[in-house]
């Protein structure tokens, strides 16, 4: 591992992912923290039941609310976070809904998310 990096990016998400993508090939250092590994490939990634009602891939750990309350947070520890999940909710607008403006401005950057969340990036270190 390096002892020094142009770039440190936190999170593999929809901002982290699309960061990377963007300067993999700039040759600069790159160090990318994650905080779990990669979704294990198995039937159970299609199955609303184990991802939404099972909670399968959600962390395990509790939170405290404002009142010091345990909940379960809806949370992932995975490469893509929250967002390799949730990218299924995602709305995917036509060409011309993008020609529009507004708020489907931005939907041009979850499609750059949704195929490069998951790609080998070569220039990057994982940790």
């Amino acid at each position: 591992m390096n002892d020094h990096y142009d770039v440190i990016i936190i999170g593999t998400g929809a901002g982290g992912g699309t960061l990377l993508h963007k300067l993999a090939p700039s040759g600069k250092q790159i160090l990318v923290l994650e905080r779990g590994g990669f979704i294990p490939r198995e039937k159970d990634n299609w199955s609303s039941r184990a991802n939404v009602m099972e909670e399968k891939y959600h962390a395990p750990e509790k939170w405290l609310d404002s009142n010091g309350k345990e909940f379960q947070p809806g949370t992932h520890y995975y490469v893509g976070g929250n967002t390799k999940f949730y990218g299924a909710a995602l709305f995917r607008f036509r060409q011309q809904d993008r020609a529009q403006g507004g708020a489907y401005l931005h939907s041009n950057e979850f499609d750059q998310v949704t195929f490069y969340l998951g790609q080998s990036i070569s220039s990057a270190e994982f940790i």
